[in-house]
């Protein structure tokens, strides 16, 4: 008699929540199977709609309940979705993918059921469970997007299919480095001539930022950059901003443009603080620290002990490979060169991207340990080899000039120069400066004035700063630019950068450049 007043007053909502509220005399479960098997279906009906309305109201309780009314689905269908929404999102808010991804997947077969696979609800559910599978690094997200992309266009959705083409573009199977994937560029191109709204104009603009970020098409990568960050801007949400800005670190990565990422990696910070934001702190912090190699920033070490932490805090498996590299960047600049290829190693093997963009990052550390160790040759063929599959990085073709240099193939050293510099150019992309400096330093090596004098040219503007190819750095400009100052018979030109690279050195306790500063200053 008493459950039977309660339930009619509403209480029962209060007996079968968690034990959080001091009337809780009886175990939630018991009280629930009690319920399930007394009432009638109407009845039932009204619980579980009464039930639900209470759990979406409280965060965290909807997650624990979720499964209970799922199962009681058939009584209220619309709510039942509404519930495991909910609780997907706040599995994802709690950085739990996995359960995240399972609950979107009910919701989204529930949704079918009742609204049909073509229904933009439906589509948008299983655009939530492929972005917690894609964070729990399930390759299989990339099925989903496809299906929801065929399906949108044919129901001619543009918002949907817009979508679907932009998760397609994150970091993972789709987007390799080095090559282009035609099929995903036509989709982007067909995407982008939709008729979107800005913010979902934003969204694929950004994303396709980072699908062309190494795939040979530098000017795609800035344009859409610019075009997300402008569309998001017109939006005057922070989120849809915090979205584009995090793009910042694959497009503004020529030295001429780093003034311009130093304040926008501030903008993308104070954001992430004004909306409380982990994952977009994370963003920040890891585009400070590349800023801070950039500017020999002694302060990069705590960047990074908090991009770090958040790293781990957050689960995603992209995340911690963003951390993880440049984690191997740190260990290479203290001069712990063994831990820096086997973190690297570490890293790749556990990558959430596509193979042959984390080999791209694995390789550079490779090559930057390698040459510090002075086993560069033993890369001599890896190298060859990239420059033949990836002819859309033409930056390898300065790592196999400055391998040729080591081995004294001068010729070879000339042919990468007139390519580079006299031919098509190497492109203002994430290789740029640390490619220029090693066909710097290669150049010099072969004593040619005339064209030691013309990469110095290229150089000399960017003189007090450091190197960077995306995830890790080959030294400060100035040690190319020394030696490019010898090679032309400017000894005091040469000391004047030799000092210009020690304070760079020291700035970043970098120890790892010691050597090669000292033999430049036994030579002068």
């Amino acid at each position: 008699a008493d459950l039977d007043t309660a339930l009619r007053e509403g209480a029962a909502i209060r007996l079968i929540r968690p034990a959080t509220s001091e009337r809780m005399d009886l175990d939630s479960a018991v009280v629930r199977s009690w319920l399930l098997e007394h009432l009638d279906g109407d009845e039932r009906a009204d619980l579980h709609h009464r039930l639900g309305l209470a759990l979406l109201a409280d965060g965290a309780n909807v997650l624990a309940a979720a499964p209970h009314l799922l199962a009681g689905a058939r009584h209220d269908p619309e709510l039942a979705i509404e519930m495991a929404a909910s609780a997907e999102r706040v599995a994802r808010q709690t950085r739990m993918f996995d359960e995240a991804a399972e609950l979107a997947a009910g919701a989204a077969s529930l949704a079918e059921q009742r609204w049909g696979p073509n229904d933009r609800r439906t589509s948008a559910l299983v655009l939530s469970q492929a972005e917690d599978l894609r964070d729990a690094g399930d390759p299989s997200y990339i099925e989903l997007l496809e299906s929801v992309a065929e399906r949108a266009r044919h129901g001619r959705d543009d918002q949907i299919f817009a979508l679907a083409v932009a998760a397609m573009c994150k970091l993972g199977p789709l987007t390799e480095a080095g090559n282009l994937n035609v099929e995903l560029a036509e989709l982007v191109e067909e995407a982008l001539a939709c008729d979107l709204d800005s913010a979902t104009r934003a969204e694929v603009a950004g994303q396709a930022t980072l699908f062309y970020s190494m795939s040979g098409r530098v000017d795609l990568c800035m344009d859409n950059f610019h075009v997300a960050l402008w569309h998001a801007r017109r939006t005057g949400d922070d989120r849809q901003i915090v979205e584009a800005l995090g793009n910042v670190y694959a497009s503004l990565s020529h030295p001429d443009d780093w003034p311009l990422r130093a304040e926008l990696a501030e903008e993308l910070m104070t954001l992430a603080e004004r909306l409380d934001d982990d994952d977009a702190r994370f963003q920040a912090l890891h585009l400070y620290f590349s800023t801070q190699v950039m500017f020999s920033d002694p302060l990069l070490r705590t960047t990074f002990t908090r991009q770090a932490a958040l790293a781990e805090s957050l689960r995603s498996a992209g995340r911690r490979w963003m951390a993880g590299y440049q984690l191997a960047c740190l260990q290479y600049l203290d001069g712990r060169l063994d831990d820096a290829e086997a973190t690297s190693a570490a890293n790749s093997a556990a990558a959430a991207v596509g193979p042959s963009r984390a080999l791209t990052a694995h390789l550079m550390t490779r090559l930057v340990v390698r040459l510090a160790q002075g086993r560069g040759q033993e890369l001599r063929e890896e190298a060859d080899l990239t420059v033949k599959e990836q002819p859309g990085l033409p930056g390898w073709r300065a790592v196999a000039a400055w391998l040729a240099a080591l081995r004294g193939d001068h010729d070879r050293v000339i042919i990468e120069h007139d390519f580079l510099v006299r031919g098509p150019g190497l492109p203002p992309d994430m290789s740029w400066s640390g490619a220029m400096m090693l066909l710097g330093r290669a150049v010099a090596a072969t004593g040619d004035a005339g064209r030691s004098a013309e990469v110095a040219t290229l150089l000399a503007p960017h003189s007090g700063l450091m190197t960077w190819i995306g995830s890790c750095t080959v030294g400060p400009f100035d040690l190319a630019l020394a030696e490019l100052a010898l090679a032309v018979g400017d000894d005091d030109e040469a000391r004047t950068y030799l000092e210009s690279a020690r304070r760079c050195v020291r700035r970043l306790h970098a120890t790892v450049y010691d050597p090669d500063l000292d033999a430049l200053a036994a030579r002068l």
